[in-house]
């Protein structure tokens, strides 16, 4: 197998070399400022009208980091035994999906709901879920 930035020598998928998957990424700011920004909007009256190309944005965006997330690290956790965070995240997944499927009506609710829930998401992913893949990668070293 080729070698590249997000494999690791032995041709696993990589986490630490998946720079997407680290807070402070461009993407995960992209990801943040979007989620933000629907927040904005939604608190504005008549927002919602400006939301439209930051839920399609957001769209494109969120669902490539959840996919990536999917493939390179629940197998990870999963094979360390990780099964609680595992779950929380498949859960997580899920329900953002079906948030932005809901969102695509750009009702309000739905939109604050879907923006809020990402930002807890987002911050899950730089405490605990950024804790345990750092102890199994370290261990793993």
């Amino acid at each position: 197998m080729v070698k590249d930035s997000t494999h690791s020598a032995t041709g696993e998928p990589s986490a630490e070399r998946n720079g997407d998957l680290h807070p402070g990424s461009p993407k995960r700011e992209r990801e943040l400022a979007l989620a933000r920004r629907i927040v904005c909007a939604c608190d504005q009256p008549g927002g919602v009208v400006n939301v439209t190309e930051a839920m399609r944005s957001l769209t494109e965006e969120l669902e490539s980091h959840l996919q990536t997330q999917e493939d390179v690290v629940l197998p990870i956790l999963g094979a360390a035994g990780e099964g609680a965070l595992v779950a929380r995240m498949r859960r997580e997944h899920a329900t953002l999906r079906a948030l932005l499927y809901e969102a695509t009506d750009n009702k309000r609710p739905v939109l604050c709901t879907l923006a809020e829930l990402l930002e807890q998401y987002l911050r899950f992913e730089d405490g605990p879920l950024r804790g345990a893949m750092q102890k199994h990668m370290s261990a793993n070293a």
